[in-house]
C-alpha cells in the first residue's frame, strides 16, 4: 500500500475546494493554487441539485447550505409560449430528494471556510501557467510529479 499522495488542486472554486477537502480528509498532502488574490463568490443565484447536496452531505456541510437556501420540490421549465419542456418532481426520482435555491455566496462561504480550516494549504494569487505530463508508474515518485508544476503570478 502506498502512503499519502502530494496533490496539487488548481482552483479554489466549488469543485476544487470540494476535491481538496476530500483528499485532505483522506490523509493526502494537498495544496490548492488559486489565481485570484482574494477569492470570493462570483455570480448570483444557483440551484443545487440532489447530487451536489450529496457531495456536501459527505463533507458534513449540507446542513449549512440547506438552512440558508430554499427547498425546491419541483422544477418546471416552459417555453415563452407556455409549452412545458421540463417538469421534474424530485421525490418521484427517490424519496426525500429535493433541490435548493440559494445565493452562490452561501456555497462559496461554506466550502471556502471549510477549506481554510482544513489541513490543505491554500495559495492565492498564484496562476498555474503550465502542467507538464509525467510518466506514471512504479518508478515515478511524488517528488518528481510535484516538481513538474510551474506557477506564476497573474501580473506576469
Amino acid at each position: 500500500m502506498t502512503g499519502p499522495l502530494r496533490v496539487a488542486v488548481i482552483g479554489a472554486g466549488t469543485a476544487g475546494a470540494a476535491a481538496a477537502l476530500f483528499l485532505s480528509r483522506a490523509g493526502h498532502d494537498v495544496v490548492v493554487f488559486e489565481r485570484v488574490a482574494e477569492p470570493g463568490p462570483v455570480g448570483a443565484g444557483i440551484m443545487m441539485q440532489p447530487s451536489g447536496l450529496l457531495v456536501l452531505e459527505r463533507l458534513g456541510l449540507a446542513r449549512r447550505v440547506v438552512d440558508r437556501g430554499s427547498r425546491v420540490a419541483r422544477l418546471v421549465c416552459e417555453t415563452p409560449e407556455g409549452r412545458p419542456i421540463l417538469d421534474l418532481h424530485y421525490a418521484m426520482l427517490a424519496e426525500g430528494l429535493f433541490g435548493v435555491g440559494l445565493h452562490r455566496g452561501v456555497l462559496f462561504e461554506t466550502l471556502h471556510g471549510a477549506l481554510v480550516a482544513s489541513r490543505a494549504r491554500l495559495h492565492c494569487g498564484v496562476a498555474v501557467a503550465r502542467v507538464r505530463s509525467a510518466r506514471l508508474g512504479r518508478s515515478a515518485n511524488s517528488a518528481n510529479l510535484w516538481g513538474s508544476l510551474e506557477t506564476r503570478m497573474p501580473s506576469e
